[in-house]
């Protein structure tokens, strides 16, 4: 890969590439956190003024776009109206170098942007995982001091954020409730609600109704026009008929996680708790652990033979992001191997992709081949019986 500048020097340095990529994938997280920060404020009647981040990713932007000496057209702006243009074209056409190959998809390009129709995408999301800060939202830096409160127990962990996950809403009229957390420490029930719930709010509830979405459970919210919504396009896009598969709740005490639970806890944890649920049983196995050693991997198989894996589900839009934000696997675990596994509706592109690009100790599938490798391994076994 080759940069050239307006005075025709040549980046070659490997080190000023790698730090390019750094540099840009850091900011663009920033300014996703951003984005998805002054959106809620919006959405909440409570902007009054665009945070800090935003202004230094903006500065970093634009710093990265002179020193590479692009036309002043090419640099990412400095006014909000500007700005406001390029977040709602796909990143891929964006004028900086190798964004035509970090964020180049076939399909559903307008995911690769972070703005659409004014409202955040699950492209915007997903970036924002990726800053300095992962834990931005108030609401998982709550989910994390109630983690802290357990004292290292990796089983009372694992019910909380499966119970977390599996209760996207509580409804506080249902004899079954009190049953739903029972099985909890006291000390944990109480700051479960209070701080990682809220109540559904009014403008959610239509002719005394609440609908809530069929894939994740969360609250859609429904438009003048008969229209739903859940927090992203995500749900609609994997659900056919998704509106119509509905629930509908009349209970006016209804609670919801709170929208950081729902995009960092709750969304990524359909796919992790589905992939458990799949291969758990499957012969050949001894034990499946759901998020073991406090979510050191989302899990870990043990199969009769004595040969252990550790698994993390990941599901980015974009592989390069996704790579970035991996950490190698660590060494000091002794496990016979380590995999990456993403829903196979991202399509084998992304994989090829990740695969390609992924040198961090891991073997890269999608959930249907990581299923069939797992049917292969305890079979192997089995035979040998």
């Amino acid at each position: 890969m080759r940069f050239e500048t307006k005075g025709g020097d040549l980046l070659t340095v490997k080190s000023l590439i790698d730090n390019y990529e750094k540099r840009c994938f850091d900011s663009l997280s920033i300014l996703a956190r951003s984005i998805i920060d002054m959106d809620k404020a919006f959405k909440e009647e409570n902007l009054e003024g665009f945070p800090k981040l935003m202004i230094k990713a903006t500065g970093e932007l634009h710093s990265i776009g002179l020193e590479l000496g692009l036309d002043s057209k090419d640099i990412y702006p400095l006014t909000l109206d500007e700005q406001i243009v390029w977040w709602e074209k796909p990143l891929h056409l964006w004028p900086y170098p190798s964004f035509d190959e970090w964020f180049f998809v076939e399909e559903d390009e307008l995911e690769q942007a972070v703005l659409y129709d004014y409202d955040v995408t699950e492209f915007c999301i997903s970036i924002a995982q990726g800053g300095h800060d992962p834990i931005h939202e108030q609401d998982t830096k709550e989910f994390i001091s109630i983690r802290n409160l357990l004292n290292n127990d990796s089983h009372d962990y694992s019910n909380i954020r499966k119970f977390l996950i599996e209760n996207p809403i509580l409804n506080l009229d249902s004899p079954t409730y009190m049953r739903k957390i029972a099985h909890m420490p006291p000390n944990i029930q109480e700051k479960l609600v209070n701080y990682l719930y809220e109540a559904v709010p009014k403008h959610y509830y239509n002719e005394g109704q609440v609908y809530v979405c069929p894939r994740c459970g969360w609250t859609l919210s429904i438009t003048d026009d008969g229209d739903a919504n859940c927090d992203t396009n995500k749900c609609k896009k994997l659900s056919s008929g998704w509106y119509f598969k509905s629930i509908k709740l009349n209970s006016h005490k209804l609670l919801r996680v709170r929208r950081g639970i729902r995009r960092y806890i709750v969304d990524p944890g359909l796919l992790e708790l589905n992939l458990f649920k799949r291969i758990e049983k499957l012969p050949g196995l001894k034990d499946v652990i759901l998020y073991p050693n406090n979510d050191e991997y989302d899990l870990e198989l043990i199969f009769e033979s004595g040969t252990s894996w550790v698994v993390d589900v990941k599901d980015w839009v974009n592989p390069y992001m996704l790579n970035h934000n991996l950490k190698p696997f660590s060494t000091n675990v002794i496990r016979e191997k380590a995999f990456i596994v993403v829903p196979s509706f991202r399509g084998s592109t992304y994989v090829k992709t990740l695969r390609s690009i992924c040198k961090k100790g891991y073997e890269v599938l999608d959930d249907k081949q990581f299923v069939k490798l797992v049917q292969k391994e305890g079979a192997q076994f089995e035979s040998q019986i």
